[in-house]
């Protein structure tokens, strides 16, 4: 049995890029900590205008790597979601490698809940008005 615990409240330290504008979405490079300190990158893609209540969704490419759902992420954007895409890890290890992938994907949704110094990229609609998601004003 894999070990899939961990503590959800430990800093993800979220950094982000200054963003680039795409149709209806900002989209930038991101990377956070996992579970055990280690960088994941990513890509952050958030809408250009504020949404009442974001969706977020999280794609793993288990062999594109991070790259490979750009195009879906910026259409979940535009779409008024947030999503972040992340690749998987791999070793010659594929017990350690499936742990590391499940919870770089907890992780990733840790990031979307809480996100780093301003309280999650997915916020309450409140929060939202006053402060729309930007990925220039996460980092």
């Amino acid at each position: 049995m894999i070990d899939l615990e961990y503590a959800s409240d430990l800093p993800v330290n979220l950094i982000v890029e200054p963003g680039v504008d795409r149709p209806g979405a900002v989209l930038a490079e991101c990377r956070f900590d996992d579970v055990e300190g280690e960088p994941v990158p990513g890509w952050l893609a958030v809408p250009s205008e504020p949404t009442e209540t974001p969706a977020g969704v999280i794609h793993q490419h288990s062999t594109g790597g991070r790259g490979a759902f750009v195009a879906e992420a910026v259409a979940v954007a535009a779409a008024g979601g947030v999503a972040l895409s992340i690749g998987t890890v791999m070793s010659l290890d594929p017990a350690a490698d499936a742990r590391r992938s499940i919870l770089a994907i907890r992780r990733a949704a840790d990031v979307l809940r809480h996100g780093g110094r301003v309280g999650g990229v997915l916020r309450s609609p409140r929060e939202v008005a006053a402060k729309p998601p930007s990925c220039r004003n996460l980092a």
